[in-house]
């Protein structure tokens, strides 16, 4: 009788186990709009293992968030009015100590932090 009742239980046991390494292996990302105030909207186009699963228009001050998996780079491209520029949103090597990432948009380009107090400029916008 305990071992017909074992099962079931080992089986929610591992389901569990399954779903908590789920949760934690996402991440946070946030990109964070400081163009100016006349700006139009953002143009951001993020892709993941071959698969687009970010395209937003972001706002001037607008905060725009998304889980990413820790296993995948994000490779972003955003347009602004004849200026475009690629970046990572999320790259393991460099992010994957860190449960949320801030990117911050800028006229004079791309940064990252991790605490949003400390930036580091990681890409530039790119004009033809």
């Amino acid at each position: 009788m305990a071992t017909i009742l074992g099962i079931p239980l080992a089986l929610a046991l591992l389901f569990f186990s399954l779903c908590i390494e789920t949760i934690v292996s996402l991440k946070v990302v946030h990109v964070i709009s400081n163009m100016p105030k006349d700006s139009p909207p953002l143009h951001i186009n993020c892709m993941a293992n071959g698969a687009n699963v970010v395209q937003y228009f972001l706002t001037v001050g607008e905060d725009y968030e998304w889980s990413a998996t820790i296993n995948d780079v994000y490779n972003c491209m955003t347009m602004w009015w004849a200026s475009i520029a690629y970046w990572h949103a999320y790259e393991p090597k460099r992010d994957v100590e860190h449960d949320t990432i801030f990117s911050r948009i800028e006229e004079d380009g791309f940064f990252l932090s991790y605490d949003k107090s400390k930036w580091k400029k990681i890409a530039d916008w790119q004009t033809d």
